[in-house]
């Protein structure tokens, strides 16, 4: 019980929503060029060969965990060491400073069609401490980015290929439905808990997660080695 109050007063400490309104979302333009926007494509393509074409969580949007088994890590490394440090320096400069010892959390792929939207208007990253957009491919029409204002204005950002938007994880956000084309984003959330590998957005911070498929690896070793292989370098 003590280890309970104790882990859950330092969740309080590192999130206050209604701070995490008044804080912005701050945009970097063309962050990463089109060799490694494409190399997250490819992490895309691997996973699906190991763990199968990604379900539909709503309507027209699947999602891919691409921390799954280690795969982001064993083979784009370099990248999300990048974006990692990314969200905690934006974090340092512009929020609360309280994501330098996070880990991630996940990495996970949005393929959103015709259709996809999330209208939530108080929707927020649940657990996180900060959360890192990656835009790989706009929609047609449709298909925005927005956030809740504390004002209770609705803000529309600016969310190009290559852009990165970087936010408290407890601010309201959401996406404007996609009316035409194609819509892929990375997302990257860092929490106060250990980097996972699950093929799902775990919520257990430290220890064994029961969902995690412990030995996964080897017993798929040969799809996930055939998958691995067809990565470009990145």
């Amino acid at each position: 019980m003590a280890l309970r109050a104790a882990q859950a007063r330092a969740r309080k400490a590192l999130v206050d929503r209604a701070a995490a309104q008044r804080l912005p979302v701050i945009r970097v333009p063309k962050f990463l060029d089109d060799s490694a926007l494409n190399a997250i494509d490819a992490l895309g393509s691997a996973h699906a060969l190991v763990h199968g074409p990604p379900v539909a969580a709503r309507t027209a949007w699947r999602t891919q965990y691409l921390n799954a088994d280690g795969l982001a890590r064993t083979q784009a490394g370099e990248l999300l060491d990048r974006l990692v440090t990314l969200a905690k320096d934006v974090d340092d400069e512009h929020f609360s400073g309280n994501a330098r010892e996070c880990e991630t959390r996940c990495v996970e792929l949005h393929d959103c069609g015709e259709g996809a939207g999330l209208d939530d208007p108080t929707h927020f990253d649940s657990g996180s401490v900060v959360t890192l957009d990656v835009c790989l491919r706009e929609a047609d029409a449709g298909g925005r980015f927005q956030t809740l204002e504390e004002d209770g204005s609705t803000l529309e950002h600016v969310f190009e290929r290559g852009d990165a938007l970087i936010f408290p994880s407890y601010k309201y956000h959401g996406v404007s439905r996609v009316e035409s084309g194609r819509r892929r984003v990375l997302v990257l959330e860092l929490w106060n808990g250990e980097e996972r590998f699950c093929n799902h957005r775990c919520t257990v911070a430290r220890g064994n997660c029961e969902l995690l498929q412990v030995g996964v690896a080897e017993r798929e070793l040969s799809s996930q080695e055939a998958a691995w292989g067809r990565l470009p370098s990145v």
